[in-house]
């Protein structure tokens, strides 16, 4: 262990009382309030994230052997009939 080991764990040590006492101290509506922010924040990022529109492209089945092939083919990729 060495020096950089020990100032991280004097941290912890001197940090972890402090966040149980503030829970502990909140009280349920402190937990309420908590749970209420990381569902709104999950919405959020649901919400904002870019999308791919690639990603919801389905493939478009061969009639003749019925393997997956790109939506913009004109053969198909495994028996090479028209699509």
């Amino acid at each position: 262990m060495d020096g950089t080991d020990l100032v991280l764990l004097g941290i912890g040590v001197i940090v972890a009382p402090l966040v149980a006492l503030i829970f502990l101290a909140g009280g349920p509506l402190l937990w309420f309030g908590l749970g209420l922010a990381l569902v709104v924040a999950g919405i959020l990022v649901t919400v904002l994230s870019p999308e791919d529109a690639e990603e919801h492209v389905r493939p478009r089945n061969c009639p003749n052997c019925g393997s997956p092939n790109d939506p913009d083919a004109a053969a198909c990729s495994h028996c090479d009939s028209s699509l």
